[in-house]
């Protein structure tokens, strides 16, 4: 299963004689999800929780006794100072740790003098180097959602950009970079827009030609 890709297996660097090597850990992958379900009898839908996931696959592997799980992530505690750029133009802006990734997609889209009337995400890459998408709340098919997801539980720091991703027919994408995490003073209890530099790109850039050729007729 681990050469096929429905798990990720990691074995003891040593092997007593006669005896293959202990089995450490093993880790589930999406592939592997799926093939279960589909070969081997099992729910339609796997099961989230790992002891039960352990306890499925105990029979085929006796020498699994423990696994390590990832602790949850602490929540960051800071001011964050993100600078938004698109192209060469970007906008800074400072928010407190409990500013909620809805909040943040609205600010972004005022620095840009756009108009906030589309479906948006985040992505970004965790600490293990996995994609994670944050949706806007009217999109129903997801993990993690903008309007109850905070700046302060995010899994990435100082020096770590996510995509946001605004508008998917025009694909509006603005790269939010963490610049600075730091003690939260009195004056930026509220997400604000603090640095401005360049000309804001036209959020729709062919309504003053037709606009014009209106006139024209």
């Amino acid at each position: 299963m681990h050469q096929f890709g429905w798990l990720r297996l990691k074995y003891a660097s040593e092997a007593k004689a006669g005896k293959s090597a202990e089995l450490q850990w093993g880790e589930r992958l999406p592939f592997g999800d799926a093939m279960f379900c589909a070969c081997c009898g099992l729910k339609n839908r796997v099961s989230d929780s790992d002891e039960e996931f352990q306890a499925t696959l105990k029979p085929y592997f006796p020498e699994w006794k423990k696994s390590l799980t990832e602790p949850e992530p602490e929540f960051q505690e800071f001011q964050f100072t993100l600078k938004v750029s698109w192209g060469d133009v970007w906008r800074r802006i400072v928010a407190p740790d409990e500013t909620t990734l809805e909040e943040l997609a609205a600010l972004i889209i005022e620095a840009f003098d756009f108009e906030f009337d589309h479906l948006y995400q985040f992505e970004y890459r965790n600490k293990r180097g996995q994609n994670e998408t944050v949706i806007c709340p009217q999109l129903r098919d997801g993990v993690y959602f903008a309007d109850e997801m905070m700046l302060g539980h995010l899994p990435i720091g100082k020096g770590e950009s996510m995509l946001f991703h605004y508008d998917f027919g025009d694909d509006w994408k603005f790269n939010v970079l963490i610049e600075d995490l730091s003690d939260l003073p009195d004056e930026y209890e509220e997400p604000k827009i603090t640095d401005r530099f360049g000309e804001a790109p036209k959020q729709y850039p062919f309504e003053e030609e037709w606009d014009d050729e209106d006139e024209d007729c």
